[in-house]
Formats: C-alpha cells, structure tokens, sequence
C-alpha cells in the first residue's frame, strides 16, 4: 500500500514539476524584448498599435477639415 502511495506521490511530483516547466517556459515567449529596453507584452502591442491608428486616423480628420475651410475660403474670397 505504502508502495503505491509513494509511486502516485513521485508521478503526482513529476507532474507539477512538468506543468511548472511549461508554465515558465509559456511565459518567457509572451514576452518580447524591444528596442529601448524592457518587455513587452503581445496585448500592450496591440494596444499602442490601435492608439497609433486611432491618433493617424484623428490627424488625418484634422488635415482633411482644415482643407475644406481653405476651399471654403476661397470660393467666398472669389465670389467677392
């Protein structure tokens, strides 16, 4: 009985240890190094690209509307 205890003990341990392993070695590739130093994480990526877009997109508004009111301007300016 106390065989078989200790067999399932040394699996169960061997388990945990696998399942440790595969944990840290899951976590080492989440990370990735950039260029200014530090880690990164694949989310916060993902999230700076997607404030990036966001920030171009509004800059692009911007020029777009300050086009307009020069056109706008410059069709009253004719018409004077």
């Amino acid at each position: 009985m106390q065989a078989l205890i200790a067999t399932q003990l040394q699996d169960d341990l061997e388990y945990t240890e696998a399942a440790q392993l595969a944990r840290a070695n899951q976590q080492k590739c989440t990370h990735q190094s950039v260029q200014k130093g530090g880690v990164m994480y694949a989310s916060q990526a993902r999230a700076m690209v997607q404030q990036q877009d966001e920030n171009n997109t509004e800059k692009r508004i911007l020029q777009v509307e300050c086009q307009l009111e020069r056109l706008h301007k410059s069709q009253v300016a004719e018409k004077k």
